[in-house]
């Protein structure tokens, strides 16, 4: 094997001269153009020919109600023809194939021996990479954790690391520089959230510390300025006390009595006097005067 120092070690050299050597060559006895005809060569055009002769009496037929019979015996001969073309065309085709269906079974025998040792080397080739991928996310999270700072206990590795990072292709500079600005980013981030200096501010920074994306922290304060007037608006409905609204009072405006219509030669008398009446009494007094255009007035 690959890396093996035993007497079945698998090298370059000795995979490379699978192919070369005379012995593992596949050779063909005869040839392949020895073996395929350049065609398959049949009495087409006779058989063409003398179809087409005895089916020209078919193109402009007309069935008629007296030649069923006649017309479905026709139909049943040329379905007959037809499929005795078709069976002599898949026999062909099937002794064709077999020769190939032969050669394509002993093939995939062959490549089916040579899938053992891939396997084999494959495997082992497998377990050093991951054992390579273990020991670079190591050094990844040794780079991570001396350089994250006071953010340690907040920003863990899993919150930015790409899986990406641990393909042989992705450098241990670039992995470190995208390490950095990330650290950086959410310093400066966490530092904007903490210089607003809101109430909410740690409910802002949980926020972000989901996505670590800015608007998730901003978005959260505007629910919290929202919650804060739903309940400000709520404790000022309770503590305002509830005003009860008198019933209205319909007051006849006091009604003030025609003036008698006497003649030039009446003379009016003023009396003054005061009485003491019940509610009723006094509606019935006012209407007493009013009936008999007594002109009255408060005295003052």
């Amino acid at each position: 094997m690959a890396g093996g120092t035993d007497q079945n070690q698998t090298g370059s050299d000795s995979a490379g001269n699978l192919k070369e050597e005379q012995g593992m060559e596949v050779r063909l006895t005869p040839s392949i153009e020895q073996v395929i005809p350049p065609q398959i060569s049949f009495n087409f055009e006779e058989i063409k020919e003398e179809l087409s002769g005895k089916l020209q009496v078919y193109r402009n037929m007309v069935v008629t109600e007296d030649g069923i019979k006649e017309a479905k015996a026709d139909r049943a001969n040329l379905n007959k023809f037809k499929t005795a073309l078709s069976d002599s065309r898949k026999s062909v085709k099937r002794q064709w194939n077999q020769p190939l269906s032969d050669f394509e079974d002993k093939m995939k025998e062959l490549e089916q021996m040579v899938d053992a040792p891939i396997g084999t080397i494959d495997r082992q080739i497998k377990a050093f990479d991951e054992i390579k991928k273990q020991e670079k996310r190591q050094t990844i999270e040794e780079f991570f954790a001396e350089n994250i700072g006071d953010l340690e206990e907040v920003l863990p590795i899993a919150k930015i690391w790409n899986e990406r990072w641990l393909n042989v292709t992705y450098s241990m500079k670039e992995i470190e520089k995208e390490i950095l600005e990330k650290i950086r980013k959410a310093h400066s981030d966490i530092g904007i959230i903490m210089a607003m200096q809101l109430p909410c501010t740690d409910r802002m920074i949980s926020a972000y510390l989901k996505t670590l994306d800015m608007s998730a922290a901003i978005e959260e304060k505007h629910h919290y300025e929202e919650a804060q007037k739903a309940k400000a608006q709520l404790e000022k409905q309770q503590a305002e006390p509830e005003v009860v609204k008198p019933e209205p009072v319909t007051v006849e405006p006091e009604r003030v009595a025609e003036e008698p219509k006497v003649s030039e030669q009446q003379e009016l008398r003023v009396l003054d006097f005061r009485v003491w009446v019940t509610p009723e009494q006094m509606k019935a007094l006012k209407t007493f005067l009013i009936r008999n255009h007594i002109q009255y007035g408060r005295v003052q």
